[in-house]
């Protein structure tokens, strides 16, 4: 697989996209989530789970197709969200 050329932004490459914050209202804590919206595209397999709260909760990608990511701006299952605090997260890129 050829190494991917990503833009200044990320373009041309999957991103992850977190907010990690610890809860202050019930229902809001850290997000999480894999963007393949244009001019993002599949460039390698890219997972996140969090851990030390919210074990193993996560997702992945490992093709174009990728089903756990937003494909356009409406798509809002795809955020992983965790309600614990102080939680951290494991980000993984592979070629």
């Amino acid at each position: 697989m050829a190494i991917a050329q990503c833009g200044d932004m990320g373009e041309g490459c999957l991103t992850v996209e977190t907010t990690l914050r610890n809860p202050v209202t019930p229902g809001i804590g850290s997000g999480t989530d894999l963007n393949l919206i244009f001019p993002h595209a599949f460039s390698a397999n890219t997972s996140f789970e969090y851990f030390n709260g919210c074990d193993g909760v996560g997702q992945s990608c490992d093709n174009p197709a990728c089903p756990d990511a937003f494909h356009s701006p409406d798509d809002e299952r795809t955020v992983t969200v965790c309600l614990a605090d102080n939680v951290n997260l494991a980000i993984t890129f592979c070629q």
